[in-house]
């Protein structure tokens, strides 16, 4: 995921003892979620909602 011009944020399952996901339920979140992406789950959001939803 791209948020700023030469930032690049990357979302790994295999993170275990990060201490900003160390929390069960958050990793079980972000299980989920990557099924739902792998499965075809997901919207695309516009370049409009993407700003409106992380604010920039």
């Amino acid at each position: 995921m791209r948020r700023r011009k030469g930032k690049i944020y990357e979302i790994s399952k295999e993170v275990s003892n990060d201490r900003f996901f160390d929390v069960q339920i958050v990793q079980q979140r972000l299980g989920k979620s990557i099924q739902s992406y792998t499965k075809g789950k997901t919207v695309k959001l516009s370049p409009e909602r993407l700003k409106d939803f992380f604010g920039v």
